[in-house]
């Protein structure tokens, strides 16, 4: 009823009122202050046991994220080094993650003007201060009080690689106190050298794609196409510039605003004794970049997720190297020759697959498994199964043209066959068999079968010799998928793959032999010696030297 209902709220607002009364008896000042700061005591402890344990600085090439690089050596010969497109590239991330554009240089490495810029425009008093810089801090406040907001960062170089190593980019009062511990245990773990350069390796400087440039290293060759041991004083000031806010002063997009940013970092060394006005106004007046230098890219992505499925699991993120197989260079043009011949078609949907490898170690040189992996991620190149037709004649032929045991080959190339019109009868109804231009020839060599591709020969071969034998020699050449026993079986009419079929012919160019498929060469720490590529994997097998056939 109305009346209990009243009476209901009036018992639940009773109960309120008490339990506030009781509250305030307990809660004191006293209490609360005692309770805050015990909580800012363990929120202390809880930040410098952190700051102790993770402050420590990797070395640069443990910061390279985990990912896959083509062949350490050039299919054909050559050194790692030697020129364009030699050295590893790397052309994919482990767990599928952007890539990073990192290129690790030493500080000894660098030109002192490079390193005066970055200090000049980011932390003048980096040699002086232990990780904080007190009087920076200070201005920093008074200029964001003036602004009522963010308008200048009192962070040191030190507090800027702390984040960058352990922490995100959120601005939060908490991730300020974390950074600060964290950047005064690197300094008292660590030289200023060591701190400098891992701030010089890390920094962010902009995007290559939909790569992230990091350290001056990578910049330098993206912006300049140069080492980062040779940038001019002019591209050094760039360079620092750009660390504030990179996407905003690209010299390529915003080159008034790279050029005005440039500019002061020239003005703030000379007013810190780093530099003569002379070489500003020299450095000042040098054309900025006009191009960027992109790294060599290769789409890879199907070869990518094909190594997966055999790379060892729970690698870790960052610092470790899989030298692959796949060659920079053939990838490269089996790609555009899978492009320009599906431009070619004009038909929509369309879609082709490449597969290359090294018949001697079975080593994967290309691999493309569709038009456009960002539209279709299914590996046509590996998972699609398709009849091969006449591509499978050879396997025919093998079967034909072997020895068993003492016995002479059931076909020898100059054995005749008659091309004239067949028919078989199965279990599923007639099978007619036809040559590809409807005509016959009568009696063919079995050569002039193999060179004219003529199907009724092959299919009279493969009824001669048996489809368990033509199975069985489509084993020893490498093809695992499952093979129908039926006549048809000499016309290709069983499903293989792509790459079973390359392995299959890589058997008839290595005479005789056939090799596992191969994709991986070394994997390790990044730099680590690399296990040249090219030598006989411990996969390669024997299956029959072609004098013997």
């Amino acid at each position: 009823s109305y009346e209990n209902r009243r009476m209901n709220r009036q018992h639940l607002v009773d109960t309120c009122r008490t339990t506030l009364v009781a509250a305030r008896e307990h809660v004191t000042a006293r209490r609360v202050s005692r309770v805050l700061v015990f909580a800012g005591a363990l929120g202390f402890v809880a930040i410098a046991c952190e700051a102790l344990v993770r402050g420590r600085i990797p070395i640069a090439q443990a910061r390279l994220p985990s990912a896959l690089y083509t062949r350490t050596v050039p299919w054909g010969g050559g050194s790692d080094g030697g020129g364009p497109g030699t050295a590893p590239v790397a052309f994919g991330s482990l767990d599928g993650a952007p890539m990073e554009q990192r290129i690790p240089i030493r500080l000894a490495e660098l030109p002192d003007h490079l390193i005066d810029a970055v200090l000049a425009v980011e932390d003048q008093r980096f040699y002086t201060h232990h990780g904080l810089d007190v009087r920076r801090i200070g201005g920093a406040i008074v200029a964001n009080v003036r602004a009522l907001g963010i308008a200048e960062g009192g962070s040191t170089v030190t507090q800027q690689l702390a984040k960058n190593l352990f922490l995100n980019a959120s601005r939060t009062p908490l991730r300020k106190v974390r950074e600060a511990a964290l950047a005064v245990v690197l300094e008292a773990r660590h030289d200023k050298s060591q701190i400098l350069e891992a701030y010089l390796n890390e920094i962010y400087l902009g995007q290559d794609g939909g790569r992230a440039i990091h350290g001056v290293g990578a910049a330098a060759q993206y912006y300049f196409g140069k080492d980062g041991r040779r940038v001019t004083l002019s591209e050094a000031a760039l360079l620092a510039g750009m660390i504030h806010a990179p996407n905003r002063h690209t010299p390529m997009r915003h080159p008034v605003a790279a050029r005005e940013r440039r500019n002061l970092v020239l003005s703030l060394m000379v007013e810190q004794r780093r530099i003569t006005q002379t070489l500003a106004g020299r450095a000042s007046r040098a054309k900025l970049p006009a191009k960027a230098r992109s790294t060599v890219k290769l789409d890879g992505r199907y070869f990518r997720d094909f190594v997966a499925a055999v790379t060892p699991a729970r690698l870790p993120s960052r610092g470790t190297a899989v030298y692959t197989t796949l060659d920079p260079q053939l990838q490269a043009a089996a790609e555009r020759a899978v492009r320009g011949g599906l431009d070619r078609m004009k038909v929509a949907g369309a879609e082709a697959a490449l597969v290359a490898i090294d018949p001697r170690t079975g080593e994967v040189l290309a691999m493309v498994g569709g038009r456009d992996y960002a539209q279709s991620q299914f590996n046509r190149a590996a998972d699609a199964r398709r009849q091969p037709g006449s591509a499978f004649k050879p396997v025919v032929a093998i079967a034909a043209l072997e020895r068993t045991g003492d016995d002479a080959p059931a076909f020898t190339l100059a054995s005749l066959v008659n091309d004239e019109p067949l028919r078989v009868e199965t279990g599923s109804g007639d099978w007619t068999p036809s040559n590809y231009d409807r005509t016959y020839r009568g009696a063919v060599t079995v050569r002039a079968a193999m060179e004219q591709s003529l199907n009724i020969p092959f299919a009279r071969i493969g009824l001669a010799v048996g489809p368990d034998r033509i199975v069985a020699a489509a084993r020893r050449v490498g093809i695992t998928s499952s093979l129908d026993a039926v006549p048809s079986l000499a016309l290709g009419s069983s499903d293989v793959t792509v790459l079973e079929l390359v392995r299959a012919y890589g058997v008839l160019a290595a005479g005789g032999m056939l090799a596992g498929t191969r994709t991986i060469v070394a994997l390790g720490p990044y730099g680590a010696a690399r296990v040249p590529a090219g030598a006989v994997p411990p996969n390669l097998w024997l299956i029959r030297p072609w004098h013997t056939w």
